[in-house]
């Protein structure tokens, strides 16, 4: 064991915190740490950026409104299910010497398509059949002429078959006359192009959401990656350059810190999409619930709070459950990147529990920092940063700098308590191993 001296014996948040504030006071150490909160700061401000045309791409689109609503389901009533079987037959069409005739039919306004004849108006007589709700008067699927119109009306019959086309309704007589639901008058190619803008507008944003996703697994593993060289030279007592801090930490961080930033990553958001799912299972409008689900899908991403007009109660209620959702989720995740860096064989699963097992050793020590960075790095601190200085960018650029200094807050903690429990089990891990560890 005195071949082995514990590597760092930290034993409070005080120390802890001093020893942060000296490694942060070496020059060369305080550029490094100024780069990596610049590129935590990039990858901040290029999410909000992307979030902003996620959500804007979804709020200015009527077509994706119109699309949810005509395919949302009406609700159901006695009349609905008296018509819902339709007979598909032969109806008539008639010609009547009025002005003009509209129709409602089966929830459609049909309007009339002038005929060679003049003054004409087309009508269509569909069947009247009692089961269908209709009177027991227009049961033989006709009608009684002398009480609806007047006398001296001429009457002309020709067949009609009825053709339906996605947003029209056409129906082609004997001699082309035709008759087109009102309001739905698009052609072929407006539809077809207005199809290939909504799909290019989904791709930009599947496009954009991936996006997101690989630059935050890769900033992290790569800032991680970096403040673990930089702190373990430094405890070590070692120069290294910038160029060499970086080349490192890009190396040891993709082969250790892969595979847990992708399992923290997707259960931190399925956990915010289940919590979604059971909080606004209530709401019935699909278009109000694509958007707040978009918006929940960039939430473990941007610190930006869903906002849906309408829904602002029941998303001021998630926020701030889904917060201290989030934070209690937080701590079985604090130690886990440093624990990776430290334990290379561990998979993802043992290095979650030695993680929270680091964690019970020294709770309240661990509990303390990782609510500190919580709160000087959350949402209200950036408001109020933002709200003193007038400047969002420049509250996100001291928050950026904030979360790198408890990356490493956190990282000498976890030296601590590892060399410690190591101690305690008669296991080395002092300087030896630590410059193991830094092998590339």
């Amino acid at each position: 064991m005195a071949d082995h001296p514990p590597l760092i014996d930290l034993q409070t948040t005080a120390q802890i915190l001093h020893r942060t504030n000296v490694i942060f006071s070496t020059g060369h150490n305080l550029r490094t740490f100024l780069v990596l909160s610049f590129l935590l700061f990039s990858l901040r401000d290029s999410v909000e950026n992307i979030s902003q045309f996620i959500t804007t791409s979804i709020d200015n689109d009527p077509y994706i409104e119109s699309i949810l609503s005509r395919s949302q389901l009406p609700p159901i009533s006695t009349t609905s299910k008296r018509h819902r079987h339709r007979h598909h037959h032969r109806p008539n069409w008639v010609v009547l010497d009025i002005g003009f005739l509209s129709i409602e039919q089966d929830g459609r306004i049909f309007e009339y398509i002038a005929t060679p004849k003049e003054n004409a108006t087309s009508l269509i007589l569909d069947s009247f059949s009692p089961h269908m709700g209709y009177s027991k008067f227009v049961s033989d699927n006709g009608i009684r002429a002398s009480e609806v119109v007047r006398p001296g009306v001429r009457f002309s019959y020709r067949s009609f078959k009825i053709v339906e086309k996605e947003d029209n309704v056409i129906m082609n007589s004997t001699n082309g006359s035709t008759l087109i639901d009102a309001g739905k008058t698009k052609s072929k190619k407006d539809l077809h192009q207005e199809t290939k803008r909504l799909l290019f507008k989904i791709g930009a944003i599947c496009a954009s959401f991936c996006f997101m996703i690989i630059a935050s697994i890769v900033i992290d593993i790569w800032v991680h990656g970096a403040a673990f060289v930089l702190v373990a030279n430094d405890i070590l007592n070692n120069q290294i350059s910038l160029q060499e801090t970086f080349h490192d930490g890009a190396i040891l961080g993709s082969r250790r810190l892969f595979g847990f930033m992708i399992t923290k990553l997707a259960i931190r958001n399925a956990l915010t999409q289940l919590y979604g799912v059971y909080h606004f299972v209530g709401i019935k409008d699909q278009y109000s619930l694509l958007k707040i689900f978009v918006r929940l899908m960039i939430l473990p991403f941007s610190s930006a709070p869903p906002s849906v007009k309408g829904y602002e109660e029941e998303i001021y209620l998630y926020m701030l459950t889904w917060f201290m959702l989030d934070m209690f989720m937080s701590f079985p995740f604090a130690l886990g990147p440093w624990v990776a860096m430290v334990d290379p064989g561990l998979t993802r699963g043992e290095v979650i529990e030695e993680g929270n097992r680091l964690f019970s050793l020294r709770s309240d020590v661990a509990f303390i920092l990782r609510s500190l960075q919580g709160l000087v790095c959350g949402d209200l601190l950036g408001l109020i940063l933002a709200f003193i200085f007038g400047n969002k960018l420049f509250a996100l650029m001291i928050q950026s700098f904030m979360e790198v200094y408890f990356m490493v807050a956190l990282m000498l903690h976890t030296f601590s308590v590892k060399s410690m429990d190591d101690m305690a089990n008669e296991i080395p891990f002092g300087q030896q191993e630590l410059e193991a560890l830094l092998e590339v």
